[in-house]
């Protein structure tokens, strides 16, 4: 609701996150998990407008349980891909892309994505880059995870879907 998102607003210090980059109309700030994206565009949205800028900010995406690096820019990002890098449950010995529709459900504060005929086109690449085997036995892989479109999880979800789910993802993991 906006009055929620206003009361988070004032909460926000963003002059206490690193940022890892900046260049006139583009800066990148290291996101911490738990923080909204979201809610980050519209502390700096809500900056812009008190300093009388008169611009759009516009924000890369990650999930708020994700921390990363998170790109603004005051001029539109017109083409879009994200690559991440997750440690994933098993053996990924080759290359895999993913081109299956996620269906997007919102239970209370609950959100879930899985892949049905009745989701939104969502596009994943993933490229295995290590492989090691942890203390307890269990095969790990480092994977690169390339996405072209955004949809929300989109990444957990279609490593889940192929069964590698994200080391340590409660929502799609093991």
């Amino acid at each position: 609701s906006p009055e929620k998102t206003k009361s988070f607003t004032n909460l926000v210090d963003v002059a206490s996150l690193p940022q890892l980059f900046c260049d006139g109309d583009i800066f990148v700030i290291d996101k911490p998990k738990d923080l909204s994206s979201q809610i980050l565009q519209r502390v700096y949205q809500k900056m812009a407008d008190e300093e009388g800028r008169g611009r759009q900010i516009h924000c890369s995406q990650l999930d708020t349980e994700v921390s990363g690096c998170l790109l603004f820019a005051s001029v539109p990002i017109f083409s879009f891909e994200a690559t991440f890098l997750a440690v994933v449950h098993g053996s990924l010995p080759e290359p895999r892309e993913i081109a299956a529709k996620l269906h997007v459900v919102h239970h209370g504060k609950k959100t879930i994505a899985f892949v049905s005929h009745k989701g939104q086109p969502a596009h994943s690449v993933f490229t295995p880059l290590k492989e090691w085997i942890e203390t307890a036995g269990e095969t790990v892989t480092l994977v690169e995870c390339r996405s072209t479109t955004r949809v929300l999880h989109q990444i957990r979800a279609h490593l889940a879907h192929i069964g590698h789910p994200v080391l340590g993802d409660k929502l799609y993991g093991k």
